[in-house]
C-alpha cells in the first residue's frame, strides 16, 4: 500500500539530510576530535554551526512525520520509513540524470582510423582514413591493425589524411 506523502515533508527531509551530509563532511575534514591534539576552536566552532543547522531541520521533519502520521491514521515508523524510501529514490533519479547528462556532454573520442565502405552489395572497403579525417566522419573505426591489414591487402589510402604515411606503408608504385 503506497501512502501519499506531502513534498513539503520530502523536501525538508531532503534538506536536513543535505544538512547532515554538510555534517559528515565537517567531521571527515577536520578528523576525529579525539586524535591526537583534538580540534582546534575554530575547528570546533565550524562542526557546532553545521550540527546546529542540521539540528534545527531536523526537529521539524520529526515533528511534521508525527503529524502525517495521525492525520493518515498509519504508523509512525510506517510513514517515517516510505519518507525516506522516498527520499532514497529521489537522490537516485537525480544522480541517474546527471550520469546521462554527463555521459551526453562527454563525446566518444575520435577513433584512430576509419574505413571507408562503399555502396555496392557486399559493403566492401574502398579507403582507410585516419579517425579525424573529414572525409570519413561516418565511416566505422577501426583499430590501428585492422588499418594496417587493409593497407597491405590492396584497399586504397585518403590521399587528404594519408594514414598509410601515419603507418609507415608507403606505395612502392
Amino acid at each position: 500500500m503506497a501512502i501519499e506523502l506531502p513534498a513539503d515533508l520530502i523536501e525538508a527531509q531532503q534538506r536536513a539530510d543535505a544538512l547532515r551530509a554538510r555534517v559528515a563532511e565537517v567531521s571527515a575534514a577536520h578528523g576525529r576530535p579525539t586524535a591526537g591534539e583534538g580540534w582546534t576552536p575554530e575547528q570546533h566552532a565550524v562542526w557546532q554551526s553545521a550540527w546546529e543547522e542540521w539540528r534545527r531541520a531536523v526537529d521539524p521533519v520529526q515533528d511534521r512525520i508525527t503529524e502525517v502520521a495521525a492525520e493518515l491514521g498509519e504508523p509512525r515508523s510506517l510513514v517515517e520509513a516510505e519518507l525516506k524510501r522516498r527520499v532514497v529514490d529521489a537522490r537516485i533519479t537525480q544522480l541517474r540524470a546527471e550520469q546521462a547528462a554527463r555521459q551526453r556532454a562527454v563525446p566518444a573520442p575520435e577513433p584512430d582510423y576509419r574505413i571507408q565502405r562503399g555502396l555496392d552489395a557486399g559493403r566492401s572497403p574502398v579507403k582507410v582514413h585516419l579517425g579525424d579525417c573529414g572525409l570519413a566522419r561516418k565511416a566505422p573505426g577501426v583499430s590501428e591493425a585492422t588499418a594496417r591489414q587493409a593497407l597491405v591487402e590492396g584497399v586504397a589510402a585518403c590521399e587528404v589524411c594519408r594514414p598509410d604515411a601515419e603507418l609507415g606503408i608507403l606505395d612502392a608504385g
